[in-house]
């Protein structure tokens, strides 16, 4: 489940943090930026957007390591822009592990059948 933060008095929160609710029920906030700005963080669970009519779609969901580069320059990547990736949502994790496990736990929260449903999990970090 996805939801914008509370909006601050100037607006951009609710446009700019989301939180991604985990399996867990742990809560992920995250910014959300535009393929052009190029968010290539270290050590992120990425959940990919695309929306069409106003309507959402997860495109992929993602954990970037050491060098984000592997994702971000990769085939995965790539099939998510040629899918209409409008909006990245980025969760800074304190480690690698650590953000493959948010993606994972974000990633089986969005059960099939759902709006939000995955079409691709790359969990690895790496060129797939």
């Amino acid at each position: 489940m996805n939801r914008p933060a509370a909006p601050t008095l100037d607006g951009l929160t609710r446009r700019r943090y989301h939180y991604w609710a985990g399996a867990s029920g742990r809560s992920y906030i995250h910014g959300a930026f535009t393929p052009g700005e190029r968010p290539h963080f270290a050590s992120a669970a990425l959940v990919l957007i695309a929306r069409d009519a106003g309507r959402q779609s997860v495109v992929d969901i993602a954990a970037t390591g050491d060098l984000p580069e592997l994702y971000f320059n990769g085939r995965a990547y790539a099939r998510a822009l040629r899918c209409g990736v409008s909006e990245v949502h980025v969760h800074l994790a304190d480690d690698a592990a650590a953000a493959r496990r948010a993606a994972a736990d974000i990633a089986a929260a969005l059960a099939p059948g759902t709006d939000a449903e995955p079409a691709r999990i790359s969990l690895a970090g790496e060129a797939a």
